[in-house]
């Protein structure tokens, strides 16, 4: 795991910008498409207003979401409504982008819908965008919860899974653990000296986080988001 420090939350961002549209450009020079599967949260607000911009051919490039919340797209607690806000306009505004809520009433058949979009749609993710909550989860994998102990211990391998929250909205959608890994590049983007003391000590309380540790490429900043 490598720790990339920033005083300036400014900088780490657009440090982090310059990471990811060098990443996306060279998937896109060697491939002829870029994968990108982002977080959402207040966190990375900046950061994807950055990337918005940024010199990339943005047609080529399909984006989907780490983790949802179960609620309707115009919800203000959706993830999809933030990166339709914040990252998928100016020059992003072309970008593909597949959501992570297609059937609100019936969670086990948006699951499987969701199992085939995104096994079709990102079956060589060139970058993975990670938070990380206080309690050391990250996607919508969580210290307490069944299917995120289950799926973390390597006794459900499915590329997504249903996982309840401690916090509202409880209900959620998450990319799995295996899924997220085979990434090219993985980078986890968190501010304030309190989240960093968390990383620190993820691995000694085996947090979800840590789980994730030999792929993390972390940009730190020790001045929280806004």
């Amino acid at each position: 795991m490598k720790i990339n420090e920033f005083k300036d939350i400014q900088e780490a961002e657009y440090r982090l910008c310059d990471e990811i549209t060098h990443d996306l450009n060279t998937s896109i020079n060697e491939n002829g498409i870029a994968q990108l599967l982002v977080s959402g949260g207040r966190s990375p607000i900046g950061l994807f207003k950055k990337l918005s911009s940024a010199p990339v051919d943005w047609s080529k490039v399909n984006i989907g979401l780490v983790d949802e919340r179960w609620v309707n797209a115009d919800s203000e607690h959706s993830n999809e409504r933030l990166v339709r806000n914040h990252l998928i306009c100016n020059n992003a505004s072309a970008a593909n982008f597949y959501p992570l809520v297609y059937c609100l009433s019936d969670r086990d058949n948006n699951l499987a819908q969701c199992q085939k979009k995104y096994a079709e749609m990102f079956s060589e993710i060139s970058v993975v965008i990670l938070g990380m909550g206080l309690d050391g989860h990250t996607a919508s994998l969580f210290p307490k919860d069944e299917s995120s102990v289950l799926h973390l211990a390597g006794l459900n391998q499915e590329i997504l899974i249903n996982t309840i929250s401690p916090s509202e909205p409880k209900l959620r959608i998450s990319c799995g653990k295996r899924f997220l890994s085979n990434s090219k590049k993985m980078y986890l983007y968190i501010s304030g000296k309190e989240k960093l003391s968390v990383l620190n000590r993820s691995k000694e309380e085996v947090l979800p986080i840590y789980h994730f540790y030999p792929h993390l490429n972390v940009f730190y900043s020790s001045n929280e988001a806004l």
